[in-house]
């Protein structure tokens, strides 16, 4: 994988949601795991050598999940990327989050604002894929990597994947969080974002929600493009998640803070000045596939 630019995110502020908001969560996630079809497990390996593992070889054998990641997008060029790491125990991301946080714990500053996820959701590994964002971290145009827990090789939700789909995910998706990272957002300045949740005028999760429903703006285009030959069943869940988290956000703002409004507002109006996300459609027979647990 080819790189550019320089490095990078520290006591975390886990803010409560509404009972209302959680519901909502629910419904969206109902939603998108209705939709997976189905196939599926251990240690793990050094970082360099790229040969040809397949994705079932690495799904069956933890040991060959790196080799396997780096040999997926050892050609691909990822803006701010530092590395792809795979991290079966979840000890990677703990570690690498800790080492942000030292960055930011100044005498006058007790908290850090982590974009989405808590050390404790990274336990056992059990995560799809992450790039370790700190708000106060961001804007500083840092390289970052990205990880990938056992989830992508394990978890019946990605069952339908192939190889295909892991990479267009890693450089679309997980792309456009690293440029976020680098670049901040434009929808707000963290230096607002910080404001708003210190003093409780943005939620976590509607904060969360943005930035995904931002990354989704900017990785559905590229998959409509044909710039990435992913299958039905992936360009499909990803139509699913643009249009569920923006139903969200927009049923949050309506019980949020103004702050909160203008910042889903922003986001919103964004999404309707790109011409290929006017109008998605997801076959029906999508809706369709039966119930998994």
């Amino acid at each position: 994988m080819k790189r550019k630019n320089k490095q990078t995110p520290g006591k975390k502020r886990i803010l409560q949601g509404t009972a209302g908001f959680v519901a909502a969560s629910l419904v969206v996630i109902g939603i998108y795991t209705t939709m997976q079809p189905k196939k599926p497990s251990l240690i793990e390996v050094p970082h360099k050598e790229v040969h040809t593992t397949g994705f079932e070889d690495a799904r069956r054998d933890a040991r060959q999940r790196q080799s396997f990641l780096n040999a997926l997008v050892n050609k691909d060029e990822i803006p701010y990327c530092s590395s792809i790491v795979y991290d079966h125990d979840g000890t990677k991301i703990i570690d690498y989050y800790k080492k942000q946080m030292a960055r930011v714990s100044a005498p006058d500053q007790k908290d850090y604002i982590s974009i989405g996820g808590t050390l404790e959701s990274f336990k056992e590994g059990n995560y799809d894929m992450k790039v370790a964002s700190v708000l106060e971290l961001t804007e500083q145009e840092e390289n970052s990597p990205i990880f990938l827990g056992r989830r992508p090789f394990e978890g019946k939700e990605f069952a339908y994947m192939n190889s295909k789909d892991l990479r267009a995910a890693i450089i679309t998706h997980e792309g456009a969080h690293l440029m976020q990272h680098a670049k901040g957002v434009s929808f707000l300045n963290k230096i607002r974002i910080s404001e708003g949740v210190n003093k409780g005028r943005i939620r976590h999760q509607v904060l969360y929600a943005a930035y995904e429903y931002d990354a989704h703006m900017q990785e559905l285009p590229r998959l409509l493009s044909s710039e990435f030959n992913v299958s039905p069943n992936h360009l499909n869940i990803v139509k699913v998640k643009f249009i569920t988290t923006g139903l969200l956000l927009k049923w949050s703002a309506s019980k949020g803070s103004t702050l909160e409004q203008q910042l889903v507002q922003e986001v919103i109006t964004k999404s309707s000045s790109i011409p290929l996300l006017q109008n998605i459609s997801i076959p029906s027979e999508f809706y369709n596939q039966p119930l998994r647990p």
